[in-house]
């Protein structure tokens, strides 16, 4: 155990210090501090050390935890100023989405390590669903409260969305005992929150990316790029894989890779199907040369060599291609065709919005 312990104290100071380089850098020295020093604060009033597992688990393992929480909300919402939405209170979502969808894949394992033992045993795979939707709220309300900027009339309202989350906070914990939540959940219904979590941030990572606005907290946290947010989830999340390896349970390692996939995708400074879209339209626009070629026996015109090796390279083509297409011939395919349709029109109307925005300000400058 103290083994253990140590390992997530490490883990846990890489991390934050990982994520006050970058905050330095994208706020300067004074805002990164005072940012940092309130999210502490904050996340301290929340509940990270006064919970009953906190206490159980010792100082250490508190204060790695809260370390931890740290680095994960402000790497959260560096990345959440990638995915898609252009609006204060789209930005506050995907960042409680990651964010939550971290701590659901690291609670499990950290609770069967003895590391954060749960106050009572929960849904999903003994981690309770109810941290993971507290870490939600903190992260969504802390986001948006760090969206509304500085000066003291925002001070002031920053306050009050603070306050409200925390009063929300309460209750959710009061709820949450008193319907006893983790009792009627059942393990489907679990996975099905889990996959949600990190699947939602996933889709949009992997087909889009957001224009990043200045003004905003996130947008100042994301301009200063990527790389150092993902490796702050990664790391967490490949410690609770190593973890998982060792304590021998392949849902632990399952519950923990979920979450890596939004994080790896947005490593990449273009989106990874962006380039496979392109790809696959160029491919597409060859079919009409395709199937001339294939029906000139039908016509009475024999095949050539020419013509024998260039549908031999169009076969080996479509063999490529076709299993990315396999999702929309599914039951429901059509559904999810519309909606893939409809976020990618969503996404150039706010490409749009956001380009005449600069050109307004450019223009007024």
């Amino acid at each position: 155990m103290p083994t253990r312990v140590t390992l997530a104290a490490g883990l846990a100071g890489a991390a934050l210090l990982l994520v006050a380089v970058h905050a330095r850098r994208a706020l300067g020295p004074l805002r990164a501090a005072a940012e940092l020093a309130a999210l502490t604060l904050y996340l301290l009033i929340a509940g990270g050390l006064a919970a009953e597992g906190a206490r159980r688990a010792g100082p250490v393992a508190g204060l790695a935890a809260m370390a931890t929480a740290v680095a994960v909300t402000v790497a959260c919402m560096s990345l959440a100023a990638r995915l898609w939405w252009l609006s204060m209170m789209g930005r506050s979502l995907s960042a409680a989405l990651l964010g939550s969808a971290v701590a659901l894949g690291v609670a499990p394992t950290a609770v069967r390590a003895g590391l954060w033992p749960a106050p009572a045993a929960g849904a999903f795979l003994g981690a309770p669903i109810a941290s993971a939707a507290a870490v939600f709220v903190a992260v969504f309300a802390w986001t948006a409260a760090a969206e509304l900027g500085g000066g003291t009339g925002a001070l002031g309202r920053r306050a009050q969305v603070i306050v409200g989350g925390l009063a929300l906070l309460g209750s959710l914990g009061w709820v949450s005992s008193r319907w006893r939540v983790e009792d009627a959940l059942t393990l489907g219904a679990a996975w099905t929150v889990w996959s949600l979590l990190w699947g939602v941030p996933a889709v949009l990572a992997l087909t889009g990316r957001a224009a990043l606005l200045p003004e905003s907290l996130a947008g100042l946290l994301g301009a200063g790029g990527s790389g150092r947010p993902a490796a702050v989830l990664m790391l967490v999340l490949g410690a609770t894989l190593a973890a998982a390896a060792v304590l021998g349970d392949p849902l632990l390692a399952v519950a923990a890779a979920g979450p890596l996939l939004p994080p790896l995708a947005l490593l990449s400074a273009r989106p990874p199907l962006d380039g496979w879209r392109g790809r696959a339209f160029a491919r597409l626009g060859e079919v009409q040369d395709f199937a001339a070629v294939l029906m000139k026996p039908r016509n009475g015109t024999p095949w050539t060599a020419e013509d024998r090796a260039f549908l031999r390279a169009g076969v080996r083509t479509l063999g490529r291609w076709t299993p990315g297409f396999l999702l929309f011939l599914l039951p429901g395919g059509f559904v999810l065709l519309g909606l893939y349709a409809w976020l990618l029109d969503r996404r150039r109307s706010r490409a749009q919005e956001a380009a005449s925005r600069r050109r307004a300000s450019d223009a007024a400058a």
